[in-house]
C-alpha cells in the first residue's frame, strides 16, 4: 500500500475519540522541527485539531488567503485544520478513518486572525 511515496512502514495509527488518525512520519518530522514537539505531544495535538479545530470553509481574510496557499501544495489533503497556531493538513479515507499529511505554524503576524 503506497500513497505518492508514503507507505505502511512510516505510518503511526492511534485512536480518537471520534476518527482514528494515522500519522505519517513526514508529519511527525515537520512536528517536530517546527513545534520541537514530541511524538505523545504530536497526537495530543492532532486530535484536539481534528476535533475542535476551526476548517478552511470557516476562514476569511489574510488567514484564508495563506490558508489557500498552503491548501495548492497538498493534493492529496482533502480536509485542514486549524488549531492553536497550527494548520494540520488531514486526508479522510473513510467516515472513521483519516491520515495526518503535515503541519505547518501560522505567522505571528496572521495570528492576530485566529477565532481558537
Amino acid at each position: 500500500m503506497s500513497n505518492k511515496g508514503l507507505t505502511i512502514l512510516q505510518l503511526d495509527l492511534f485512536y480518537c475519540n471520534t476518527v482514528d488518525i494515522i500519522i505519517t512520519k513526514h508529519a511527525y518530522e515537520r512536528a517536530r522541527k517546527r513545534m520541537s514537539w514530541t511524538a505523545d505531544a504530536f497526537k495530543r495535538m492532532s486530535e484536539k485539531a481534528w476535533t475542535n479545530g476551526l476548517e478552511h470553509k470557516n476562514t476569511k481574510g489574510q488567514l484564508k488567503h495563506y490558508i489557500d496557499d498552503l491548501w495548492t501544495k497538498y493534493e492529496t489533503a482533502n480536509s485542514m485544520r486549524i488549531y492553536g497556531e497550527n494548520v494540520y493538513f488531514f486526508r479522510s479515507i473513510g467516515p472513521d478513518l483519516c491520515v495526518l499529511i503535515t503541519v505547518y505554524k501560522i505567522p505571528t503576524c496572521l495570528t492576530k486572525y485566529l477565532k481558537l
